[in-house]
């Protein structure tokens, strides 16, 4: 268990394949026992593996996780050797971990999407009946650069896009949120 802490706790807010999880281990575990160490994690509140977000559970179970780290201070304890700086790719992904572990957290329920080149960070629903795709930016960003968004909003248009970014910016069609708000929220 310890092993897939060690590899969860490396790759914040990434999708990593059940298969790759076994390669990286030092004795060879089968993929239940992996599934169960995963599963212990998520129940200690440590690592959460997001399903794909699926009408149905079917090839919902089948997808790779994406593993949201409950507390950013744990990814940043195990690296080694500690940088000075974060780089920027390794700061959106720690924004974007945050994000995701906050949704949790407060009791929303919270999937990923993907499907060949189309990519949404979090698929959403709330307490209050709220249904979002959200994608999470730390820098600027276009619309050209939000086609899974737009996409995800396609196929499934119960779902509003909502875009999180650490720069205020304003993009048609996608109404941003503040991360301070997104990051306050509470269990309802």
């Amino acid at each position: 268990m310890r092993q897939i802490f060690g590899a969860a706790v490396s790759l914040p807010a990434q999708l990593i394949s059940t298969q790759k999880l076994q390669g990286a281990l030092q004795e060879k575990g089968t993929f239940p026992t992996i599934s169960h160490y995963l599963s212990l994690l998520a129940e200690a509140f440590l690592v959460t593996g997001l399903q794909k977000y699926s009408p149905s559970q079917f090839r919902a179970r089948k997808s790779a996780p994406k593993l949201i780290v409950h507390d950013n201070a744990l990814c940043r304890a195990f690296e080694r050797p500690v940088a000075e700086d974060i780089d920027p790719e390794k700061f959106g992904r720690y924004f974007e971990n945050a994000v995701g572990a906050r949704f949790i957290e407060a009791g929303w329920d919270t999937y990923y999407w993907k499907h060949r080149d189309f990519e949404v960070d979090f698929v959403v629903a709330g307490p209050g009946n709220e249904k979002w795709a959200v994608e999470v930016k730390t820098a600027q960003t276009s619309l050209a650069e939000l086609r899974g968004l737009r996409e995800f909003c396609k196929l499934y248009p119960e779902f509003e896009p909502r875009l999180i970014s650490l720069v205020d910016q304003k993009i048609d069609g996608v109404l941003s949120l503040d991360p301070r708000e997104v990051l306050s929220f509470s269990r309802r």
